[in-house]
């Protein structure tokens, strides 16, 4: 009895070690954070080129109406997509020491979040539909709703991923599953299923996704532990996702008016061209976020550095 409680023990250490050390980070952490920044900078040219042939191949086959259907529902969905993650993926990020039980009780809360957004939406699809007075609303916000439970499976393998600092397998993910959700799009709408290739490329892009952390991440989670000590990181979490509200509410509100009261052409060219004037930017802001969270929450013990 007494050598398997050992062996458990082992396990359990080595389990904490694999998931919690981010000390040999620090020995080469210039290094790292350029070669990182390099790949997540070119993931993000190959995807926005992606996104971009994409974007113009799909609009010279589908109308504007199918583009404003779809955002209409996600200028809704992604309010709630916030709590999804509930700021608990940059937790895992940001904590100095952080246990394998921790980061399992996370990953079963993320999951069980995505799974009643899925089901809170997919029941609210009455509703959604009711109030753009447009009924084919309905099976796209069902459709949509099932990227959440695909969703709740990454946030916290792409948390590791990022807390160790592979930025190259990051940059391998979202280039394959941006990639893959457009090629879907576009079938889909050569085969003349109109506003339901945009709902399928976005489930698809969530689902390769999906498989590339486990894939790319090998970790297993454990059964979630209510003394598990996630009480600092829920609180990290809290504030992330109140921040993440008010983001929400000055981007998307306008989007949710203009269907409301103008339809979904309106909505759909406004978008279209919204995506477009802010790609630039994003080409620059959203390596930098990625690669300067997992190396300063590394330096957070010295602040001279």
């Amino acid at each position: 009895m007494t050598a398997r409680n050992n062996s458990e023990s082992d396990t359990t250490l080595e389990r904490d070690r694999r998931i919690g050390d981010v000390e040999h980070l620090k020995r080469d952490l210039a290094g790292k954070s350029i070669r990182g920044s390099m790949s997540i900078a070119v993931s993000e040219v190959g995807c926005s080129i992606f996104r971009l042939a994409g974007t113009v191949i799909l609009a010279r086959m589908l109308m504007p109406e199918h583009f404003g259907l779809i955002g209409m529902v996600t200028a809704l969905t992604a309010f709630v997509e916030m709590f999804k993650d509930l700021g608990l993926g940059t937790a895992t990020i940001q904590q100095s020491e952080i246990t394998h039980a921790q980061v399992s009780t996370l990953f079963w809360i993320n999951m069980g979040v995505g799974t009643l957004i899925m089901v809170l939406i997919a029941g609210a699809s009455p509703l959604i539909s009711w109030f753009y007075g447009d009924s084919r609303v309905l099976w796209v916000a069902i459709a949509i709703s099932s990227s959440f439970f695909f969703g709740g499976l990454t946030i916290q393998h792409k948390a590791l991923l990022l807390r160790h600092m592979y930025f190259s397998r990051v940059a391998l993910i979202q280039v394959s599953s941006t990639a893959s959700g457009f090629a879907i799009g576009i079938f889909l709408a050569w085969q003349g299923f109109e506003y339901w290739a945009l709902v399928w490329k976005e489930v698809c892009r969530v689902i390769v996704e999906a498989t590339g952390v486990w894939l790319l991440y090998r970790w297993l989670p454990g059964l979630p532990k209510r003394r598990s000590g996630i009480g600092m990181l829920l609180r990290t979490g809290k504030y992330l996702t109140g921040f993440n509200v008010v983001v929400f509410l000055s981007r998307n509100l306008d989007q949710i008016l203009l269907g409301k009261f103008w339809g979904p052409v309106s909505v759909g060219l406004y978008k279209q061209a919204g995506q477009l004037l802010l790609l630039p930017g994003s080409l620059f802001s959203f390596p930098l976020t990625y690669i300067m969270t997992p190396a300063l929450s590394s330096l957070q013990d010295e602040p001279e550095r």
